[in-house]
């Protein structure tokens, strides 16, 4: 197998971060918005050994539409997007090569009515395995 050098991302100009920023506090509101060294860091790597990588802003969506409202900001203003959990992938998942915005769903954390006869129930993506297990 040859080894292929692999080019570095390029982020997105401050510019575009500073417009799509402002755009996220419009339609979350300032508190579910950050741009805070420390919770960028958070957002910059989960459980592998890959080097961290931090998002230009941390975004917290509370419903299906503001996330759907996060995807067309992104996609206004040219940002990746970079969906973070638990923080728990092994492989680097969470890290954000190219900057842009990281979309944390634990405040997206709904439980659905468990359907015996199909053995199954629909969460959303920030439900804890602890919570449904509760809830089961």
């Amino acid at each position: 197998m040859a080894v292929v050098d692999v080019p570095t991302p390029r982020r997105p100009p401050a510019t575009s971060v500073a417009a799509g920023r402002d755009a996220l506090v419009d339609l979350l509101g300032a508190d579910r918005v950050s741009t805070g060294a420390d919770v960028l860091a958070q957002h910059a790597r989960d459980e592998s050994f890959h080097p961290a990588a931090p998002p230009d802003v941390v975004v917290w969506p509370r419903s299906v539409e503001e996330a759907a409202g996060i995807v067309r900001i992104a996609v206004e203003h040219r940002l990746p997007l970079v969906p973070f959990g638990a923080g728990t992938s092994l492989e680097g998942h969470v890290a954000a090569l190219a900057g842009g915005i990281s979309v944390d769903m634990r405040e997206m954390d709904a439980i659905g009515k468990p359907s015996i006869d199909d053995l199954d129930v629909t969460v959303q993506a920030g439900a804890t395995r602890r919570a449904l297990d509760a809830r089961l």
